[in-house]
């Protein structure tokens, strides 16, 4: 069974409680998506992949922009596209100079912003086409 606290503290993300008021822009580091780690260590572990939650999560601290954006929906759009493209855990250092290129801000302002159904869905989308040259490239290294 997956240990949120322990992933979380493995890759140095700190969990927020909503108890009392939080701020609309995550601080760096700082997550209150403690369902969603959970649901993404359980698909890894069904997926036969228990390190996928720690290596999603290390693709979002790969840099400073991109660490504030721990929030549910985007850890989850990117754990989709994530999955659905197949990685192994030896991918990761590969897409991670890739992934410092994505602004996952602008991704998840623009989903929100029109209020696209599914949000975890179509952030997965706008990832997959910011990323197509990078998987192309590992498809064919493969």
């Amino acid at each position: 069974m997956a240990n949120i606290h322990r992933i979380c503290q493995s890759v140095g993300i700190r969990l927020m409680t909503r108890r009392k008021m939080h701020p609309r822009q995550l601080p760096p580091r700082h997550t209150w998506a403690c369902r969603t780690i959970k649901l993404l260590a359980i698909q890894g572990e069904k997926a036969n992949y228990p390190t996928m939650a720690h290596d999603v999560l290390s693709l979002f601290l790969a840099s400073e922009a991109n660490s504030c954006q721990l929030y549910g929906d985007t850890i989850s759009g990117v754990g989709i596209w994530y999955q659905a493209n197949k990685y192994e855990p030896a991918d990761t250092g590969f897409l991670i100079p890739a992934f410092r290129a994505l602004d996952l801000g602008l991704i998840r302002h623009e989903v929100v912003r029109f209020g696209l159904p599914g949000k975890a869905h179509q952030i997965a989308l706008l990832v997959a086409s910011e990323s197509d040259e990078d998987s192309e490239a590992l498809r064919v290294y493969r």
